[in-house]
């Protein structure tokens, strides 16, 4: 049987690959868990190798995260003909004719 591919990663840089992937892991985790939303971890290994000998190689480790962001909440526009948004009814008449316009009076002051 070869060797493990865990021993392997745990040999990588002395162990700091296995604790850089352990604290990425730990930081998708608690984002995935506080925006109920999917996110990924990619281990990608590239093994280069070494032209003057048969059996070594050069190895370089690469981690990709994704995280999920927070939605930012959704808002309503009305279009206009020429496709400009509003957030009032460009094409509604106004309830008041700037005439009409009921005087608005501080009754505290009274």
């Amino acid at each position: 049987m070869s060797k493990l591919f865990s021993d392997t990663l745990r040999e990588y840089r002395n162990g700091s690959l296995v604790r850089h992937l352990s604290e990425e892991l730990a930081a998708v985790v608690l984002a995935v868990q506080k925006e109920r939303k999917p996110g990924s971890l990619k281990l990608t290994l590239t093994l280069t190798p070494d032209p003057a000998s048969d059996y070594e190689f050069s190895v370089q480790a690469g981690v990709a995260v994704s995280i999920p962001k927070p939605s930012l909440p959704k808002a309503t526009f009305f279009a206009d003909r020429d496709g400009g948004l509003f957030r009032t009814d460009p094409n509604q008449n106004d309830f008041f004719d700037e005439d009409d316009r009921p005087i608005l009076r501080d009754t505290a002051a009274e």
